[in-house]
């Protein structure tokens, strides 16, 4: 049940009945008619059991923090991780904030800021983790309308390191050049130095890994350069236009 009522000369305020019995009171409507259609929306909600109690959310997110802890069920070492992370991080920066004033862009501003200081970025997806289970279970406990942090769709890059690529030294290349001459022919020795030294032909990209050639069997070396010399094992090929090499 909600009502309207006057509070002050030019002020009116809605006041409803909680499942505990008490009245919640909101307050600083202009006019009767706006009371009563704010009265007359908690009435519909209430019906279908959807009213989220304004007060519920003024919740700090410290306070809720110490219910919701008692309430996981996790391992050992994974609830020493959450406590050590909410404490050293999420309360600093949100434990005075209340539930409904937690802005999803404000926490991945934050998160971003965290990734700036430094912090890998598997401890800044795990701290926002927290905080989204946090509020996902306020949010079933109606304390709040809505879970406010949701997943980025737009504006973000991907946080990885770019694998670096080895090169093989010039030492590398005569080795490999010297071996595919033992086993294809002197034109494969000729083929890989001038890919090597003048970056013609599709080549490079193979024999320029220190990590490919170097690294395989001596069957598999065979047949590298055999494919890249346009014949097979042990043939020597037509070397094409001058242009290929």
């Amino acid at each position: 049940m909600a009502f309207a009522e006057k509070c002050g000369r030019d002020s009116w305020r809605v006041r409803y009945h909680r499942d505990d019995g008490s009245i919640g009171s909101i307050s600083g409507f202009p006019s009767k008619t706006a009371a009563q259609d704010k009265a007359a929306e908690i009435k519909v909600d209430q019906r279908r059991g959807k009213f989220i109690d304004p007060e519920a959310g003024k919740l700090a997110l410290g306070e809720w923090s110490v219910t919701w802890f008692d309430s996981i069920d996790v391992a050992p070492a994974t609830l020493a991780q959450y406590e050590s992370l909410t404490r050293n991080h999420i309360l600093p920066r949100w434990g005075n904030t209340s539930l409904s004033g937690v802005s999803g862009l404000a926490v991945h501003t934050w998160g971003k800021k965290l990734r700036a200081q430094g912090y890998a970025q598997n401890t800044v997806n795990t701290i926002i983790k927290i905080m989204t289970m946090m509020l996902v279970d306020a949010t079933d406990e109606r304390l709040i309308p809505v879970n406010p942090i949701q997943p980025r769709r737009r504006g973000r890059r991907r946080h990885q390191k770019r694998r670096e690529q080895v090169w093989a030294t010039p030492e590398q290349v005569v080795m490999i050049a010297l071996q595919a001459a033992s086993l294809v022919g002197p034109w494969a020795a000729v083929l890989i130095i001038t890919a090597a030294w003048t970056g013609l032909g599709g080549v490079n990209s193979v024999v320029c890994s220190a990590s490919t050639l170097i690294s395989m069997p001596v069957a598999d070396r065979c047949a590298v350069v055999a494919a890249f010399g346009g014949g097979s094992a042990g043939v020597a090929p037509g070397l094409g236009a001058p242009e290929s090499a």
